[in-house]
C-alpha cells in the first residue's frame, strides 16, 4: 500500500490586522499579585513573580502552594 500526501494549502491574505497596544510603564504599577494552588506549578509561578517584581518594583508578587483543590477553594471564596 502506498500513501501519498499533497499540500493543498494556499496562501491567502490575512483578514484581520493586529492593533498596536500602548506600552506599559512597569515602573508605575503598584499592588499585589497572589498565586496559590498546585505544587507542580509553584516553582514556575514563584520565578515569574520574582522576575516581574524586578521590573515592576511597586508590585509585590507572592506565590504559595496549597494543592490544586486548596487553591481552587481559596479562589472560589475570593481569597486569591
Amino acid at each position: 500500500m502506498v500513501t501519498t500526501a499533497t499540500n493543498t494549502a494556499t496562501s491567502a491574505p490575512p483578514t484581520a490586522t493586529a492593533t498596536p497596544q500602548p506600552r506599559v510603564d512597569y515602573t508605575k504599577l503598584t499592588g499585589e499579585v497572589l498565586s496559590d494552588g498546585s505544587s507542580t506549578v509553584f516553582p514556575i509561578a514563584e520565578a515569574m513573580g520574582e522576575e516581574f517584581s524586578k521590573v515592576a518594583k511597586g508590585v509585590k508578587a507572592t506565590s504559595r502552594f496549597s494543592g490544586t483543590g486548596g487553591g481552587f477553594e481559596k479562589f472560589c471564596r475570593g481569597e486569591i
